[in-house]
């Protein structure tokens, strides 16, 4: 019952239909973190949908050992009920904090620090999970945060 593009999702680097510098570029940025080389903590992959971005963050954890704790905002606070109607449990904000909060217990990349943002742009370098917050231990975790929760509206009220 799995969707083709799990069934065949890359498995190992060569596997990825990424730049392999750029690749390379992501990889020794993790790296530098888990070294502690970097005072870097938070790296920003912008770049159009289904180019890979996810893709290669989740097979270069693999490879390093680490364990993706991604927010899946979709799924994170709604709840379905008998009658197929969906009913949140929690606010979007509040649910990303709990995420969050939870995600900064694992100290191999430290989500505290905000002194830097590096932000690599994606969109001309292309040819085109969350079970592991059930994991109890782990040598660290990159967490993978696809799309931030609406912090506002334009309707809502000052």
């Amino acid at each position: 019952n799995k969707l083709f593009t799990e069934l065949y999702a890359p498995e190992t680097i060569a596997d990825l239909c990424v730049q392999p510098k750029k690749v390379r570029e992501v990889q020794e940025w993790i790296q530098d973190c888990l070294d502690m080389r970097s005072p870097s903590r938070l790296l920003i992959l912008v770049g159009s949908p289904g180019v890979g971005k996810s893709t290669m963050c989740r097979v270069l954890a693999s490879t390093m050992g680490l364990n993706v704790l991604q927010w899946n905002e979709a799924q994170s606070a709604s709840l379905s009920t008998d009658d197929g109607q969906v009913q949140y449990a929690q606010s979007q904000v509040s649910s990303f904090a709990e995420f969050l909060n939870y995600a900064s217990s694992f100290q191999a990349l430290d989500t505290t620090s905000t002194s830097n943002v590096v932000r690599i742009n994606y969109d001309n370098h292309y040819c085109g999970s969350t079970d592991a917050l059930n994991r109890a231990s782990c040598s660290g975790a990159l967490i993978l945060v696809e799309e931030v929760p609406l912090l506002y509206s334009a309707n809502a009220e000052a």
